[in-house]
């Protein structure tokens, strides 16, 4: 069931991504999907009002006007909910269920980019006749938490890339905070200081990083930052440095916006 971010109107109704343009004063034909999910488990009935948003900023209020999925799409609302902290995953390949975890729940924090990393230890390989299929599916998962979370702008998710070339294609000279997340790592999070460029924050597999690729890591400027003294999941390292990094540096924690 939809539920309205936390903070929003009720009277907002369901919250929704189309991919059609969205203008005022305009209508537009829901897919067949989303109607039926409109109708058929959340019980709308014509002229229940609806919340759109088509990913190129700010959203509509709109209004259901037929069982068909017609909908009226009314006055457009500026509201931003873009997080002010620029972040880029790289994170390590995990398998579905987890890697659909990571993107989720670092969607719902306000990471702006994710991509699958490919390197030494990965417990899952990527599968290049599903890549398509993967990618779209995961597309569908940053579009919910988007929906639900009240993001205006979806994050953009790549295919499967090995570590090396994710590096190699980084700037030489950072104007981004290049973080590593490495257990034992000699940083600490709260004893540094982030650029104004955001931050690439890299998260290992299932089975780690290797000496190698740490190495790596190190001389393309990424600091080795520790998590505290537990051992962590992919998965979960990944949404905890997100979620400390934007309560430092970010919007977590920060009053809600009025508008």
């Amino acid at each position: 069931m939809i539920k309205p971010a936390s903070g929003r109107r009720r009277s907002a109704g369901p919250r929704l991504f189309v991919e059609t343009p969205l203008a005022q004063d305009s209508r537009i034909m829901l897919d067949r999907e989303t109607s039926a999910r409109l109708i058929k488990v959340l019980r709308l009935e014509p002229g229940a009002p609806l919340t759109l948003f088509d990913g190129c900023g700010g959203e509509f209020l709109a209004r259901l006007e037929d069982r068909r999925g017609t909908v009226r799409v009314l006055n457009h609302l500026n509201t931003d909910h873009t997080s002010n902290l620029a972040i880029t995953l790289f994170q390590g390949l995990c398998t579905a269920e987890r890697m659909d975890w990571v993107v989720q729940k670092t969607t719902e924090l306000g990471v702006g980019t994710i991509v699958p990393v490919m390197s030494t230890h990965i417990t899952a390989r990527a599968n290049s006749r599903h890549a398509t299929s993967r990618l779209d599916h995961l597309r569908k998962v940053a579009i919910a938490a988007c929906e639900q979370s009240g993001r205006n702008l979806l994050p953009r998710i790549s295919q499967p890339r090995e570590l090396a070339a994710c590096l190699a294609e980084l700037p030489p000279h950072p104007a981004t905070g290049r973080l590593l997340c490495a257990p034992g790592g000699e940083h600490v999070l709260g004893d540094l200081a982030v650029p104004p460029g955001g931050l690439v924050l890299l998260v290992g597999p299932e089975g780690g990083f290797s000496a190698e690729e740490e190495q790596l890591a190190r001389q393309h400027d990424f600091l080795a930052v520790g998590l505290g003294p537990r051992m962590l999941r992919s998965e979960t390292a990944a949404i905890a440095v997100v979620a400390a990094c934007q309560v430092l540096w970010g919007d977590l924690g920060a009053a809600p916006s009025r508008s």
